[in-house]
């Protein structure tokens, strides 16, 4: 028995999903950079997208005794991201599709997926210390 209700990590994966298309629909500007030039912006893409797969790897595994999801999980994540941009880009008058978004979504995937790979997968997998 888990320690946590079921489906908690899916509730989870879905917060995250909504928060990022709200946010990725929504007509904000929000320009901040720092010293060196790198968007703080495309730190947050990046982050939100490790944090979407890292979610939904865990929903898979915890919530659905799915094996271990990484690969899938990145694929799904990764396409998650390009469709909301190419939302952006085709149906919002206010929003544009912008390579350097998907650039740093994929930037998160791809940590999220090196990291499953090895580390997270020692940590969150069935069996360790979440059960």
């Amino acid at each position: 028995m888990h320690w946590w209700p079921r489906y908690t990590f899916s509730i989870l994966a879905f917060f995250v999903a909504t928060v990022i298309a709200f946010l990725s629909f929504v007509p904000l500007s929000i320009p901040i950079e720092v010293p060196s030039g790198l968007s703080v912006d495309k730190i947050f893409h990046a982050s939100a997208y490790f944090t979407l797969a890292l979610s939904t790897s865990m929903a898979a595994v915890h919530d659905f005794d799915a094996p271990f999801a990484v690969p899938r999980t990145a694929v799904f994540t990764f396409l998650y991201g390009g469709i909301i941009e190419v939302i952006q880009g085709v149906f919002l008058v206010y929003r544009t599709f912008e390579g350097w978004d998907l650039f740093a979504n994929s930037t998160g995937v791809l940590l999220f997926f090196v990291l499953g790979k090895t580390p997270l997968k020692i940590i969150f997998d069935k069996g360790n210390f979440l059960n």
